[in-house]
């Protein structure tokens, strides 16, 4: 209910309704009612402070408030870099390894009463861990005893949007680093380098011609053992 009072757009369910008319004092005042504790006669400020420093649900009531808000903001702002990847989690800010394995060996002939030999799988790695970006803002007492709710859904809206912001800034500096070639990989070479057949000797502007030399560049890719491998083209990314 406190969400829709700054989204009006939200749609309530039948368990809100009864609370839709209710302010953030009034919501203060029923948490601490649920615990059995009496508000009779008590200020705005009083009833404040009792309900965020008891075990009532008011803190995580406006917790959830703005956590709904901030994810709003958040796919309100998404980044086009995100299309470009694959999305992973890691339980933890250890350097995770990233393992990449070849084809398997080429088949060959096994003469009639020859014996099988053995082949090799090429295999390689990169690394990348985890880092956390975050910063504080506090909900002041005169702000719930004011209701004033629109100043800090408000500022959960901005901090969503700066939160997709920095995601999207974090991802594209990946790409411009090394002047645009990209992050150094393990071989000692940048993401996008001729060695890895994925950067072109001379650029041009997006036509028909330079589209088809990227994409059969894409096409004729090939893995650690110098197989073909299937990679088809998706997505152009453009400034």
């Amino acid at each position: 209910a406190l969400f829709a009072r700054g989204n009006p757009g939200h749609q309530l369910s039948e368990q809100a309704r009864p609370f839709s008319g209710m302010g953030t004092m009034d919501v203060a005042r029923e948490c601490l009612r649920q615990r059995g504790i009496a508000t009779t006669g008590l200020s705005a400020t009083q009833i404040a402070e009792r309900a965020l420093h008891t075990t009532s649900d008011f803190p995580l009531i406006l917790g959830d408030t703005i956590g709904r808000t901030l994810r709003e903001a958040y796919r309100a702002a998404p980044s086009g870099l995100k299309l470009l990847g694959r999305k992973t989690t890691a339980r933890d800010f250890r350097a995770k390894h990233r393992l990449q394995m070849s084809g398997a060996p080429e088949l060959e002939e096994v003469p009639e009463g020859g014996e099988f030999t053995y082949g090799t799988i090429n295999e390689a790695q990169e690394t990348y861990r985890l880092l956390t970006f975050g910063r504080i803002f506090a909900i002041s007492r005169q702000a719930i005893v004011n209701d004033d709710l629109g100043a800090f859904t408000d500022l959960a809206r901005r901090f969503g949007q700066v939160a997709a912001a920095k995601e999207a800034a974090v991802l594209t500096s990946l790409l411009l680093a090394n002047s645009g070639d990209g992050q150094t990989m393990k071989d000692g070479q940048p993401l996008f380098h001729s060695t890895h057949k994925n950067k072109a000797a001379s650029g041009a502007a997006p036509s028909v011609a330079s589209l088809s030399a990227a994409r059969l560049a894409m096409r004729t890719q090939v893995g650690l053992s110098g197989d073909l491998i299937d990679v088809t083209p998706k997505f152009i990314l453009v400034p």
